[in-house]
């Protein structure tokens, strides 16, 4: 019998950096309650809607509303309020709230992504009450002060930014339009309470804003972060037989990982037999990072030869090391995350064995690059339902991913990039199946797999990942199980999609 059994699949997105970050503290505009005029000098009903507003404090009683409904404007019985004093709340509540950064060195706000407002956890959970810049930061990263929010649609063009949001309001209906700073929470933390109307206002939660509430999010256009940093070190041109040592200061402070990434580690060495040397990058606080030890036999010289994470080991590489290379010891901003720029970094070359060559340094010099956007959020994992699933062939079967951010699949920032698609089954005739991978909008598809693999092989593991940065070809898998993974064999995933 032809049988599978499908028991996972899994889609892992992850977020494309963002393009600037705010440096400013972030400002964020909370109705607080002040003390008012007394209130006898008001009706209880008047007295109680103040109360809920935040404007006032008075000593009516506000009683908590049970959940029992859809929407919190469902619930019965509202209290009665009066213009006037409907007028004063509408005016706090709705009053957009400027949040413009200066003019001096600014930058241009990228377009991140959007999210609708009733996106949020439903009102009954008592979910926190956040303006649309928190929202922002909570789905892609960062901070509030990251981001500005607009109602327009207009993703193209910085210049439509509303600074505004769309926000429900507990008991009232539709959606509001806020400032994209602003949110409402009277009473104990939470949306829901103590419950009543005009009680809280939130950019993120399911309650009566549900339809016509696409809040567009742009990176903030903060002032600009300061600029990429090259500094080269001193003893250049020296020679020295057996050890040299070259300090290249910096004086810039931020961490690598979050303020820097280490782009590049450049150098010229001079010395005959490359084998006998051990070429190592210590940072300020004095962590070592092999680069090159031992490697290149009787050859001579490192010649304008570059240290950047991702190319490849320099144990693959042959004098005089012309190119770009991966250190021998590990990547540079994984060695150093974490660690502040400022201070000597030394480049140290050490002659292991002596007596066949003087070392002279010709050049080096430490490069890195400025991280210019809020971090981005952690890649998030969508695994399809109904799993693990037998089944005997011929037979089609399906297995939905839902997917919860909204966004664009891409490359460029501020998209979302499909890391890889995890499949694992067991099969017993692995090429008579086809693996194909459907787009949300029914139509865009890519043929992870057509009719590969061995034919009568009863249990062989289909466990894989399909991934553009694969080398492996799917279509070259004949006998066996599955190698950990494959290019998806109709093209580039973040292509396609």
């Amino acid at each position: 019998m032809k049988k599978i059994t499908l028991l996972c699949m899994v889609i892992l997105l992850s977020f494309g950096v963002h393009a600037q970050k705010k440096q400013k503290p972030t400002e964020q505009t909370r109705v607080t309650q002040n003390q008012g005029k007394s209130s006898s000098n008001v009706s209880a009903a008047d007295a109680e809607a103040l109360q809920n507003s935040g404007i006032r404090t008075y000593s009516a009683v506000t009683t908590n509303t049970t959940v029992g409904q859809g929407t919190t404007a469902e619930i019965l019985n509202p209290p009665a309020v009066s213009i006037e004093v409907q007028a004063e709340i509408n005016a706090v509540v709705q009053a957009p709230q400027q949040n413009t950064p200066t003019q001096e060195n600014m930058m241009m706000p990228t377009y991140v992504g959007s999210f609708n407002t009733n996106d949020g956890p439903a009102w009954g959970t008592n979910p926190p009450a956040l303006s649309a810049v928190e929202a922002a930061a909570l789905i892609f990263g960062g901070n509030p002060g990251d981001y500005q929010v607009s109602t327009n649609p207009d993703t193209t063009n910085p210049a439509t930014i509303t600074n505004t949001a769309w926000a429900t309001t507990w008991g009232v209906g539709g959606c509001q339009e806020v400032a994209e700073d602003y949110f409402l929470d009277v009473g104990a933390p939470g949306y829901n309470d103590p419950g009543g109307v005009d009680t809280a206002t939130s950019a993120y939660v399911t309650d009566n804003c549900t339809s016509n509430n696409t809040n567009y999010v742009w990176t903030s256009g903060a002032v600009a972060p300061p600029g990429d940093v090259t500094e080269c070190g001193d003893n250049t041109g020296i020679v020295e037989p057996d050890l040299l040592i070259s300090t290249a200061t910096v004086t810039e402070t931020g961490a690598i990982g979050t303020a820097y990434e280490f782009d590049s580690v450049d150098m010229d060495i001079s010395h005959t037999f490359d084998g006998d040397i051990d070429i190592t990058l210590t940072s300020p606080g004095g962590t070592v990072l092999d680069l090159s030890i031992g490697n290149g036999g009787s050859g001579d010289n490192y010649t304008n030869t570059v240290f950047m994470d991702g190319a490849p080991n320099i144990t693959t590489g042959a004098p005089p090391f012309t190119g770009t290379f991966e250190p021998e010891g590990g990547t540079l901003n994984g060695t150093f995350s974490g660690e502040d720029i400022s201070g000597d970094w030394l480049l140290t070359i050490d002659d292991t064995i002596g007596g066949f060559g003087d070392i002279t340094l010709n050049n080096f010099c430490v490069n890195f690059n400025t991280l210019g956007g809020p971090p981005p959020p952690p890649p998030v994992e969508f695994c399809g339902a109904g799993l693990p699933s037998p089944f005997d062939l011929p037979a089609t079967v399906s297995s939905d991913a839902t997917v919860a951010p909204n966004g664009v699949v891409g490359t460029g920032p501020g998209e979302y990039n499909i890391d890889y698609v995890s499949f694992d089954a067991t099969a017993n005739w692995p090429n008579d199946i086809s693996l194909t991978l459907t787009a949300p909008d029914g139509v865009t598809s890519i043929d992870l797999s057509s009719n590969n693999g061995p034919g009568n092989a009863p249990g062989t593991q289909m466990d894989t990942e399909f991934r553009d940065d694969s080398a492996n070809l799917v279509t070259s898998w004949a006998s066996g199980n599955m190698l950990p993974d494959y290019q998806a064999e109709g093209g580039l995933l973040n292509t396609v999609f």
